[in-house]
């Protein structure tokens, strides 16, 4: 490993590196996630503490122990550090969790979008815009990760979705199909719901967050979207868990 790099990187994680030390998880446009060392980040007065959701340049100097790297110095953003309110900060701690679940599949895109999804949600003071934030957050990153597929059709068969038909999730691909293919029947999507998926599909994110929604459908998709991070994550987040989300 280089002695000495620069990263363009979020925050995304955040512990207890000992009694004395602090460790981060940064999401890197160009490294994936990796985990960088604050020596006496738990109790000096000097060192750098990069708060959760920060995004900048990172200085790393490799460090004693083999394979890792060392905070030196941190440059952030104009918009660093965010002003959260509670509910924000729940969903950014969300996109943070699903971010090291499926962000290093393709860190160039992955660390854009998570950029932009923070700052977007730093400016939406409303509920709906925030539930639209975290739908498209989640389904863009999942296009990342080559999760998802065109909704309009069963991915595993090839039918064409009726105009009235309910799909189903699929643990065997991770995404929702016909009635025919699915092994799970307690997570779906009615067609209002595959339809504005459909739409949003081929589009960026930002893009896809100028597609207006009720805010009945907001949230009951924002809720769909949770539930689906978590059957394809394997288990239950800790956002979800701890209700921040």
């Amino acid at each position: 490993m280089e002695r000495s790099i620069t990263v363009q990187a979020v925050v995304i994680g955040t512990r207890k590196a000992g009694e004395i030390n602090r460790e981060i998880t940064l999401l890197c446009s160009d490294l994936g996630i990796i985990r960088v060392l604050i020596y006496g980040g738990q109790k000096s007065l000097k060192a750098l503490k990069p708060p959760l959701f920060s995004i900048g340049s990172f200085f790393l100097t490799a460090g004693r122990a083999e394979g890792r790297y060392t905070l030196s110095d941190v440059r952030y953003e104009a918009s660093c550090p965010f002003e959260f309110d509670l509910g924000q900060v729940g969903i950014a701690s969300f996109f943070a969790e699903l971010a090291q679940i499926a962000g290093g599949s393709d860190p160039s895109q992955a660390f854009p979008l998570i950029r932009e999804a923070l700052e977007r949600l730093s400016l939406a003071a409303d509920e709906t815009q925030r539930n639209i934030i975290l739908i498209q957050y989640v389904w863009q990153l999942f296009k990342i990760a080559g999760i998802v597929a065109d909704p309009a059709v069963c991915p595993i068969c090839g039918k064409t979705y009726g105009a009235k038909e309910i799909s189903y999730f699929s643990t065997s691909i991770n995404f929702f199909c016909c009635e025919a293919c699915a092994d799970c029947k307690s997570l779906f999507i009615g067609p209002g719901a595959r339809k504005y998926l459909a739409l949003t599909y081929p589009m960026s994110f930002e893009e896809a967050l100028d597609i207006p929604l009720l805010p009945s459908t907001a949230l009951r998709m924002r809720r769909i979207m949770i539930t689906y991070s978590m059957h394809v994550s394997g288990h239950m987040l800790r956002t979800v868990q701890s209700s921040m989300v």
